[in-house]
């Protein structure tokens, strides 16, 4: 299967402008944005949330986070209010991390842990 690297950047490109409208709302303060996912200070109006396809998803189902790190781009973790530690960091399973692994991440200590995924580079040839 071919990939048409112009399509995934006019994709992103048309995610990043959609959601100019959620970081000019006033009032609110974005601690971490990208083009799937932003953290804020308070709920976003009522029509800006919900399951259509126009619309940001509550994946914490109107929860609250307790405790934050944010760290770089794909680097972040955060207890929620039921005390459930997530983690997202490039390049090792998401919610692999729990929360001591993150603040020790956050101060500056490097953190190995052994993954099950194995990457494979293939060479395909066609023939015309």
């Amino acid at each position: 299967m071919k990939s048409d690297v112009s399509i995934a950047a006019a994709v992103t490109a048309y995610a990043r402008v959609y959601t100019i409208q959620y970081k000019t709302l006033s009032q609110i303060i974005f601690y971490n944005t990208n083009i799937y996912s932003m953290f804020v200070d308070k709920e976003l109006p009522p029509n800006l949330v919900g399951n259509d396809l126009r619309q940001m998803t509550d994946e914490l189902d109107r929860g609250f986070i307790n405790k934050a790190y944010f760290l770089g781009i794909k680097k972040y973790g955060y207890i929620d209010n039921n005390d459930i530690t997530h983690s997202v960091f490039s390049g090792i399973e998401r919610n692999s991390l729990n929360r001591n692994e993150i603040e020790q991440i956050s101060k500056g200590f490097t953190i190995i842990k052994p993954s099950p995924i194995r990457f494979y580079k293939n060479h395909f040839r066609f023939k015309h």
